[in-house]
């Protein structure tokens, strides 16, 4: 069992919409379950959701493929705050 693509890291806005893509192959084919704090969040081979600053953080992938192989890989998220415009006087 391989990975055919992993997750890579990202920076995104908060409020965005953020996509981690994950796929492998194997005999029989592998599971995809996506983990966050040791929490399972998602399964398949694409999680997607909006960012906040609270879903900063490592996300792992993991493939297993019921034989007792396991596969593991990892992706940081890091969530920018929005930044709100303040109007200034006089043009400063």
């Amino acid at each position: 069992m391989s990975f055919t693509s992993t997750p890579v890291d990202q920076t995104v806005t908060e409020g965005d919409e953020t996509t981690f893509h994950c796929t492998a192959t194997g005999n029989p084919t592998p599971v995809i379950t996506w983990l966050k704090d040791g929490k399972t969040v998602a399964s398949g081979e694409n999680l997607t959701f909006t960012a906040n600053r609270n879903r900063s953080g490592q996300y792992l992938c993991s493939a297993e493929n019921g034989l007792g192989v396991t596969i593991t890989a990892t992706a940081d998220l890091d969530v920018q705050c929005k930044i709100k415009n303040f109007p200034f006087a006089n043009g400063l």
